[in-house]
């Protein structure tokens, strides 16, 4: 049973610091490497810079409509693909949690991996009038630093310095979004390790005391603290991840309803249907339709 492509992060063959840079353009000639225009799931982090050409570029079944100063960021486990055309290229930067992150204390890991997990489509203005703005001009420079330095031979100092010129460009980012950079939040850590096994676990129960149980607090504290910092229940949230995934594989696989519902821990195939519908108004069959429309629509559109 295929459901969808996934794509494991790949190193530099010459380098053990889990960093890539790469342009689009190169990265659609690699033909090892699947096609960026074949729906797959990312498992590790992706910053995407457009500098040339326009089309469309599909993340977890939103579309958008990309141009020369769209920026896109992807988090571990989102499925997306391009619709590309000949002029089209950028910077594409891959990364893991280990490069990102020093420690669970650091002090910016709660506006960066929100950045990840609520944005992902910025659009700076790379010309207007001939004058680039200088929020953009700031991200440019920094992209530059970062370039260089990915092509400067391995050293000592080059993983450290590509991990602070990595977050001084997403820091950069969250600026376009003041509401991110704000306090560190003490009880953040616990809402990761949620989220975390949340990822782990999604297929397996969607019970919140199977959660509590192996974080150590109780049912009533998660839900405090997911409320808190998410607006939503700890329930909501594990219901969430699994229309998510429900509605990945409707999108962008052919499997069954019957091979979904045993793939996602549901005794029946009408218990997924139930659960799907009550929380979309939509039935699996109706959401893979209309799905598939917007996709054929946009290519006709498009070529």
């Amino acid at each position: 049973m295929k459901i969808i492509d996934n794509l494991a992060f790949k190193g530099n063959h010459d380098s053990d610091i889990e960093f890539t840079l790469c342009t689009l353009k190169s990265l659609c000639l690699k033909t090892e490497i699947l096609p960026v225009t074949i729906p797959h799931r990312l498992h590790f982090y992706s910053l995407i810079i457009i500098t040339e050409g326009e089309g469309y570029h599909y993340i977890d079944f939103k579309k958008y409509h990309y141009k020369a100063g769209s920026v896109f960021i992807l988090e571990p486990s989102q499925v997306h693909y391009f619709e590309l055309n000949n002029e089209s290229d950028g910077y594409i930067f891959t990364f893991t949690e280990n490069l990102i992150f020093s420690d669970n204390k650091d002090q910016y890991r709660t506006v960066i991996t929100q950045l990840f997990e609520n944005h992902n489509h910025v659009t700076m203005s790379l010309n207007v009038d001939n004058i680039i703005e200088q929020q953009a001009l700031n991200l440019i420079l920094n992209v530059q630093l970062l370039i260089q330095e990915y092509n400067i031979a391995d050293d000592v100092c080059k993983e450290e310095i590509l991990r602070s010129l990595l977050r001084v460009l997403l820091l950069k980012i969250v600026r376009f979004y003041p509401t991110l950079a704000e306090k560190y939040h003490p009880d953040f850590i616990i809402i990761k390790q949620f989220k975390q096994q949340l990822e782990e676990n999604f297929r397996i129960t969607r019970q919140v005391t199977d959660y509590t149980n192996t974080l150590g607090c109780t049912p009533k504290k998660i839900n405090h603290i997911c409320k808190a910092l998410t607006g939503f229940t700890a329930k909501e949230l594990i219901d969430s991840r699994v229309i998510l995934e429900i509605k990945r594989l409707l999108a962008y696989s052919n499997i069954s309803i019957n091979e979904m519902a045993e793939y996602l821990g549901f005794d029946e195939a009408t218990n997924l249907a139930k659960f799907f519908k009550r929380h979309t108004q939509l039935s699996p069959k109706e959401f893979r339709s209309v799905s598939r429309i917007q996709k054929t629509t946009i290519r006709r559109a498009f070529y």
